[in-house]
């Protein structure tokens, strides 16, 4: 698994399994939340973005185009699992055109807000994660890209949390779920603790969110 900032890669030993037991694990996963969320009678959006883990690789570089990525080949896998019982999961919408356009990014209209997400080792230049979320969605904006509109742009790929609203527009980075990296710990002392993110996101809130907690 490379390292989130590039500097490291851990060994092949430390994997705990292949990735065809990592991607049934990603699936079985998805159709817990799903299954969890239509027994509670509430609709269901699942989507999701091409991270650099989910890239396919020839010598350590990605080799074919950006949406053939296990991580996006995963919420298809599952979307045809869920067409095989249209009646349970009517309420459940995937749209697999959005991960199959090619792109890196997704931009979702949720109740009247654009909400963009990206993996986020597509971003460039900056001094920090904040810095290098909002200078990645400046220029997005400047070239009139779709996730440029976004008025909240998710990542999580440098694993820790950051929310920011300096711009105008808010940047959240989310925690990872797993337990971090020894080897980038003993290099440079820093870790970050793990969770995940939710929040409530509607246009009726002058943020556009609100109730962000971290679970």
């Amino acid at each position: 698994m490379e390292g989130c900032d590039g500097f490291y890669e851990a060994q092949t030993f430390n994997v705990d399994l292949n990735r065809r037991e990592q991607m049934k694990i990603v699936r079985r996963l998805l159709l817990r939340a799903v299954d969890l969320f239509v027994d509670l009678g509430l609709p269901v959006v699942l989507s999701g973005v091409p991270g650099n883990h989910g890239e396919n690789r020839k010598n350590g570089k990605m080799f074919t185009s950006f949406d053939d990525n296990d991580d996006v080949a995963c919420i298809e896998q599952v979307a045809e699992i869920l067409q095989a019982n249209p009646d349970r999961y009517q309420n459940v919408s995937v749209p697999t055109q959005a991960i199959n356009a090619g792109d890196l990014t997704l931009t979702l209209d949720i109740c009247g807000v654009p909400v963009g997400f990206a993996h986020g080792h597509q971003f460039r230049n900056g001094a920090n994660s904040q810095a290098k979320m909002e200078n990645y969605l400046r220029g997005q904006a400047l070239g009139r890209q779709s996730v440029g509109d976004a008025e909240i742009l998710f990542a999580g790929h440098l694993h820790h949390f950051v929310v920011s609203e300096g711009t105008g527009r808010t940047v959240i980075q989310v925690p990872a779920l797993d337990t971090g990296s020894r080897w980038f710990t003993e290099t440079s002392g820093a870790s970050a603790p793990t969770g995940m993110v939710t929040c409530v996101i509607s246009s009726s809130n002058p943020r556009g969110w609100s109730e962000l907690e971290i679970v």
